[in-house]
């Protein structure tokens, strides 16, 4: 069911003041309209001098157009946006989410070239702060509307959401971090082949001299399959003379 509770909406991040707007809130204790409250004495974005300052913050991880698309939708929320974007540390990437690819210099200096950004904070926030909100005087957070369950919360955007402060973005369909790494993994053996080929020690890419051997031979024999066969029958409808070889690959 839904409840009702006085809010008043403040420019300052600092919460429920004495008196307000009444506002239906959900059983897990949102405002119904958290998503699209407006903050009195935040700007509408009308001015560009006096723009909507928007956080948006994540890992970053072999940033891809999922987080293209997510940025760019941040900075068009209203029309004029200054858009700050958050990087994790490496320390507590790891710590929270596990091994990364990209050490947290590459992720800051890729979002520096990306249009959209107009300021990049590293180290950020695990979880956004009152005090952090204050520090970078910002107006609004953006992120997806799933639940973020990390750090012992079920949700990390919970209170941002709960001041009114939050701005849902939508995901990208088929492009994730993750998405991307289970492609790789799929098709392991021939990233690993082609890197054999470019001239990487198997030390480096960090494989057993079997393992290396083993894809050295696949490809031999994937080429003499190209080589020798290409059809299972010739013109005369007679089986290719290595086929019987070949068939026992």
């Amino acid at each position: 069911m839904l409840g009702k509770r006085t809010f008043n909406q403040t420019t300052d991040p600092e919460v429920e003041v004495e008196q307000g707007e009444e506002i239906e809130y959900l059983p897990n204790g949102l405002p119904k309209n958290y998503n699209t409250m407006v903050r009195p004495g935040v700007p509408d974005g009308n001015d560009p001098n006096n723009p909507v300052r928007i956080y948006a913050d994540g890992v970053f991880d072999m940033y891809h157009i999922g987080h293209a698309k997510v940025l760019e939708q941040a900075k068009k929320l209203f029309k004029h946006v200054y858009l700050i974007v958050g990087v994790s540390p490496d320390w507590e990437t790891i710590e929270k989410k596990g091994k990364i690819v990209m050490n947290e210099n590459e992720r800051v200096e890729i979002l520096k070239h990306c249009k959209w950004v107009d300021e990049v904070i590293m180290p950020c926030p695990w979880i956004i702060t009152i005090d952090f909100l204050r520090q970078h005087k910002i107006h609004y957070v953006a992120h997806d509307d799933e639940p973020y369950s990390s750090a012992g919360s079920k949700d990390i955007y919970y209170d941002v959401k709960r001041l009114g402060m939050f701005r849902a973005t939508q995901r990208t369909d088929g492009i994730s971090t993750s998405d991307i790494i289970m492609r790789i993994i799929k098709d392991y053996d021939m990233y690993v082949e082609r890197s054999l080929d470019r001239g990487f020690k198997r030390e480096e890419i960090g494989i057993s001299a079997i393992k290396a051997f083993r894809i050295k031979l696949n490809k031999k024999i994937d080429e003499f399959k190209k080589k020798y066969l290409v059809s299972k029958f010739d013109k005369n409808k007679k089986r290719a003379p290595l086929q019987p070889i070949v068939d026992m690959f």
